[in-house]
């Protein structure tokens, strides 16, 4: 037989190497998306709001100041980037009408996607959400804006 039984799974042949995909794969993944995409990114908020709540106002107003611009950011980055297909998900889903789903992605998401994270955490644990549109398009993005908006600049 060209393919060997593997444990707790099915087989199949990618480039000459044989995968097993199974239960073990199926937690692990598991594992990953609840650690590195959920635990992670709600852990980075919480420690960046203690940071910043520690940092004196009155006496370092600029490095106040400064935090809150790099914790705001991605947020900002996420609102802007996002809009279109939040406002197309609303009407085209919710069935707003576009007049009403412009004015309540203008009062509204911003605040949305300062949680998103906190609603990934316990709406998907385990897995990515199903509907291929506007969740796991921000969790797909939400990470390289992390990175390039907030990290890089508390780094220097």
């Amino acid at each position: 037989e060209h393919y060997r039984r593997l444990p707790y799974g099915k087989k199949f042949e990618v480039v000459g190497l044989t995968v097993a995909i199974g239960k073990k794969a199926k937690v692990l993944k598991a594992l990953e998306i609840f650690a590195l995409m959920r635990l992670l990114v709600v852990y980075d908020i919480v420690s960046d709001i203690m940071v910043t709540v520690r940092i004196n106002r009155v006496r370092d107003p600029c490095w106040f100041y400064l935090s809150c611009a790099f914790m705001l950011a991605p947020v900002l980055m996420k609102y802007i980037l996002f809009a279109n297909l939040a406002i197309q998900v609303m009407i085209k889903h919710w069935r707003f009408p576009q007049a009403f789903a412009l004015i309540c992605y203008v009062l509204f998401g911003w605040i949305a996607f300062a949680v998103v994270d906190l609603y990934m955490l316990f709406a998907y644990p385990w897995n990515t959400p199903s509907r291929a549109e506007l969740l796991p398009s921000v969790e797909r993005i939400a990470p390289i804006i992390e990175c390039f908006m907030e990290s890089l600049g508390q780094a220097i």
